[in-house]
Formats: structure tokens, sequence, C-alpha cells
């Protein structure tokens, strides 16, 4: 029940078209389910933040969002798109630092695999961030790009089964050629 009742927006008459509408939309419904004269942050003026009250079981593409929204209101924000652009490749520089002699797929010490999952994050916060600045939703972004991976390699793998084969019977070679070939195709 409180599932359905803290999003309208979802199970109700009136669907969000937007992430922005999503959120004011379930912030209304916890303001209404705040007791009376209970203050909206809990401590003193100088103990609270604007950050407060972003709800942490949002997806960590709406939170990133929500976080970002929050900052640029406040006037923290980059002032234009190649800031952000040269953000995410300096978090890709970061990361790369953090793979560097790091077998393929196993970080190894537990210390690293937190650094690189450290890294990995920021990159996701500032890509989800970039989605923002240019007024889209990163979770639809996302989603989309997920739709679109998903039908390209179903696409692959017909090519590939028109070879005689399966996917993991090819190398690495013939499926990127098979794979450039599809996206050429679309």
């Amino acid at each position: 029940a409180k599932l359905v009742r803290r999003h309208p927006h979802v199970f109700g008459p009136t669907r969000a078209r937007t992430p922005e509408e999503a959120l004011k939309s379930w912030n209304a419904v916890k303001e209404t389910e705040r007791p009376a004269g209970a203050p909206r942050n809990s401590g003193t003026p100088s103990e609270r933040s604007l950050l407060d009250g972003i709800a942490r079981a949002l997806p960590s593409t709406l939170e990133a969002y929500e976080v970002g929204v929050r900052a640029a209101e406040a006037g923290f924000d980059w002032v234009k798109v190649e800031d952000l652009l040269d953000k995410i490749e300096e978090e890709l520089q970061e990361l790369r630092r953090e793979l560097s002699g790091q077998p393929r797929g196993e970080p190894g010490v537990r210390e690293a695999k937190g650094r690189i999952e450290e890294e990995v994050g920021d990159l996701l916060f500032a890509a989800a961030n970039l989605a923002r600045f240019l007024g889209s939703d990163p979770e639809s972004c996302l989603r989309s790009a997920n739709q679109k991976f998903k039908r390209r390699f179903q696409t692959l793998e017909r090519e590939v089964a028109k070879l005689g084969k399966r996917v993991h019977e090819c190398g690495p070679e013939e499926l990127d050629r098979v794979w450039n070939a599809v996206k050429e195709h679309e």
C-alpha cells in the first residue's frame, strides 16, 4: 500500500512524463506523511543539507539526477556542456589509472576492487548529470540504450546463426566484424 501511495505518478490516473514530475509527485506524498509541525530536516540549520530527503530508494540514476538538480538549484553546476564532458573524461582517466596493471576482469585485492568501483560510480554519476544537464532523464537514456543493445545483440545472434555458429563459438574479431555490420545496417 505504501509503495502505491507514494507513487501515484505510476499507479494513479496521472502519469509522470519526466523525472522532475515523478520526483515532485513523490516528494508531495512524502510531505503529507510528515507529522504536522515536524521539521523537514533534523538538526540545526548548519547541520541541514539541501540534499537531505532525497530518497535512497530511487533508482541510482534518478538519485544522481536529483542530487544534481538540488546542487544546480544552489548554483553548484557546470557552466557549459563541455565542462561536463571534461569531467567525464577526467573520471574515465581516473578509472584507467586504477585499472592499469590489473588482470582483465579481476582487480585482485579487495582494496583495488573498491577503488575501481568508486571510479566506475563517479563515471556513472557524471554521465547521469550529463543527461540532466542536457534536459534528459538518465533512467530513460539507459533504458533506451539497453533496448538498443538487446536489439543489436539479437540481430548479431541471428547473423552468427546464418554462419552455422553460436555466439560463444566465435572469436572476438569475428564478433566485432558482425557487430559493426549490424550497427551499419540500423
